[in-house]
């Protein structure tokens, strides 16, 4: 369904109205699409942003996992070796091997929207 246009009246100074003008020329549209795209731009940029702003953290979770992973291989290994595992040590790291995927697994999610908004925009 088509959303009906909204009309706005804004003020530009000259220059700013030549640099528009000139601008939708170049381009060969309107004055208004060139508005329109430069708004979804902006938007674009701020997901941009954001997503940068949670690699890094989305980084520290695949450390985090790839640690906790490490631990349950360990565990694994003396299991099969033989040795006893203290089934409590076992069972924090199982829950905190969930706890972390279910994070991972929640970020990826809102990246992949985030992603989605830039590509539709």
């Amino acid at each position: 369904m088509k959303q009906k246009a909204k009309r706005v009246h804004i003020s530009l100074a000259t220059k700013d109205y030549e640099i528009l003008c000139k601008k939708a020329e170049l381009m060969g549209q309107k004055k208004s699409r060139v508005l329109r795209q430069l708004l979804h731009l902006e938007e674009a940029h701020n997901i941009l942003e954001l997503l940068h702003r949670t690699s890094s953290f989305n980084t520290q979770m695949l450390l985090e996992i790839s640690r906790v992973a490490g631990n349950i291989n360990q565990i694994a290994y003396h299991l099969n070796a033989g040795f006893n595992v203290n089934e409590e040590h076992f069972e924090r790291q199982a829950q905190e091997t969930k706890r972390i995927f279910a994070e991972f697994h929640a970020l990826a999610k809102q990246n992949q929207k985030l992603l989605a908004r830039i590509f539709n925009a």
